[in-house]
């Protein structure tokens, strides 16, 4: 039983996480579509605009240039 319920905890944190990276990826993509404001986005996520940056060239999507 205590093996299941770490399998389990292992599941439901992979689980989290996946939310949360595609959560950000969303957010990236609505940033490099110029339909939502970086600084927006980077709220939403809890960073700073920086870090925000950061994180969508990682995840290899370049913020286009500002209109």
């Amino acid at each position: 039983a205590f093996v299941n319920g770490i399998r389990e905890e292992g599941r439901q944190e992979g689980r989290k996480e996946g939310r949360q990276e595609g959560r950000a990826l969303t957010l990236f993509s609505l940033v490099n579509s110029g339909n939502l404001k970086p600084d927006i986005a980077a709220k939403e996520l809890g960073i700073s605009i920086h870090e925000f940056e950061i994180a969508m060239k990682k995840a290899g999507i370049n913020q286009p240039v500002s209109k």
